[in-house]
């Protein structure tokens, strides 16, 4: 029980604070500061390898944050209820005392994938994760998926996984591009970190933008839905 509860409670930690124990990164940009070679990038913003920010990103982070603001308008406009970007959904809380029951089910799951060697079995297991609008951030209440990604990848080292982020249909096209492959990119990073060995050649990450939408934008419910990264497993 002792194992779960700390692998969670270190899961929550590196959702909310983004506190990389391996590999730390002081300005959160997702390359570690022994190779970053701009230690005090601002939060946010997309970075090259070498951890500086390219110079055509600063109007982009601009025209995000701008579409971001739109959206949360967009959103009480339309339902009005003094709930914004579907903040009830994406606030769902475990209770600890439900942390080993989860992990052992998950890893329940896992083992009888394993047992029938069957892609599709492991994709049942795993669920979306989901954003803010506007935002590439993981958020802790999203600890379950990311949980369930991890076992995954350790308990069946064979698989190859594509990460796949999507928007909703705020902001436009470039924009909204450019915000879901970095939602993809900002989970690949958070795997990474917790499993420091894990090949790179086994991850894949997408940007589909709007164009694949589950639920209708045209509420803030429909919306939050759509702001999400999804994955698929495929064998080697």
């Amino acid at each position: 029980m002792l194992l779960g509860l700390k692998r969670v409670c270190f899961l929550c930690c590196l959702l909310s604070f983004h506190a990389f124990a391996a590999w730390p990164d002081s300005d959160n940009d997702g390359v570690p500061d022994k190779k970053d070679a701009c230690a005090d990038t601002p939060t946010g913003v997309t970075v090259m390898a070498n951890g500086c920010q390219d110079p055509n990103d600063a109007i982009l982070a601009a025209q995000l944050s701008a579409s971001a603001i739109m959206a949360v308008i967009e959103d009480n406009n339309v339902d009005k209820n003094g709930q914004t970007v579907g903040q009830q959904f994406i606030n769902q809380q475990i209770d600890p005392a439900d942390i080993l029951q989860i992990q052992s089910s998950l890893k329940s799951q896992i083992a009888a994938c394993n047992k029938t060697a069957s892609v599709a079995c492991f994709n049942n297991v795993v669920k979306s994760i989901y954003f803010d609008v506007g935002s590439a951030q993981l958020l802790s209440t999203q600890w379950r998926a990311l949980l369930a990604i991890n076992l995954i990848l350790e308990q069946s080292p064979s698989l190859q996984l594509t990460i796949i982020g999507h928007t909703d249909n705020s902001g436009t096209e470039p924009l909204n591009q450019t915000l879901s492959l970095k939602r993809a990119q900002q989970v690949k990073t958070a795997l990474i970190q917790l499993q420091p060995e894990l090949a790179l050649s086994k991850i894949v990450v997408k940007g589909l933008s709007s164009k694949a939408p589950v639920a209708s934008n045209l509420s803030a419910q429909g919306r939050q839905l759509n702001r999400r990264v999804e994955f698929m497993f495929k064998a080697e």
